[in-house]
């Protein structure tokens, strides 16, 4: 696992594969109860291996940044993304059934998971983690604004990722109204076009084993929900 940290997140870059050698055949170790039923649900090994993973470093995170803690309560930390009707929502993360009031974001390949927890309350934080190659030029020509077709493809893609995770208000997601545009180095500027402009984001990106992260963090425009249900 990789540790990060910015003004407004930490966060852990792990490889799955390496999490599942450590947890296989003791994963109940590592869940509260709510995430041993969801666990026994999800039918592809693939993504049951990369679900735990991301389960297992928000905990970390919680318990080492949050909390201040060593020892992980794993039983005591839930994290969920899907409402009582399965329709996917932000990660929240409980503990002993309350929301903790830091916001979460996950992301991953079929390799890699990257988890971001806010470093307080009223932050909201985003990010998104692209494979090499990921998007073809036919996604591009489709999904891009004219002034972002010279710019490196899967960079973008994360970019504008990053961007609606952190900025949506429930909307559904649409490539072209995030507008990016490099600003230096590995940094973008990415702004809400249907704002007319007036909410903005500055997103950080890195390359790491073939593939491309961005990360981002803004002050957040809502209260973030109370409660969730399992």
């Amino acid at each position: 696992m990789l540790s990060y940290e910015d003004e407004h997140a930490y966060g852990i870059l792990a490889d799955a594969a390496a999490v599942i050698e450590v947890t296989d055949g003791n994963e109940d170790a590592f869940l509260s109860p709510g995430e041993k039923n969801r666990w026994k649900t999800i039918g592809s090994k693939s993504y049951r291996n990369l679900w735990l993973t991301g389960r297992v470093c928000a905990s970390i995170l919680w318990a080492r940044c949050a909390a201040g803690i060593d020892i992980v309560p794993w039983a005591e930390l839930e994290t969920i993304s899907r409402n009582a009707d399965g329709r996917g929502i932000r990660p929240q993360i409980f503990h002993c059934g309350n929301l903790v009031d830091r916001d979460l974001s996950i992301s991953h390949t079929l390799e890699l998971v990257l988890v971001l927890l806010a470093k307080r309350s009223g932050l909201r934080v985003a990010c998104d983690i692209v494979a090499a190659g990921t998007v073809s030029e036919t996604v591009s020509q489709r999904f891009f604004l004219p002034s972002e077709q010279e710019l490196h493809r899967d960079q973008v893609w994360a970019v504008k990722e990053t961007a609606y995770k952190a900025m949506h208000e429930n909307q559904s997601y649409m490539p072209l109204r995030w507008s990016t545009r490099n600003v230096g180095g590995n940094t973008f500027s990415c702004i809400d076009l249907d704002f007319g402009g007036n909410r903005s984001m500055s997103i950080e990106t890195y390359c790491y084993r073939d593939h491309v992260i961005a990360v981002g963090g803004r002050e957040e425009r809502q209260k973030p929900e109370r409660k969730a249900t399992q």
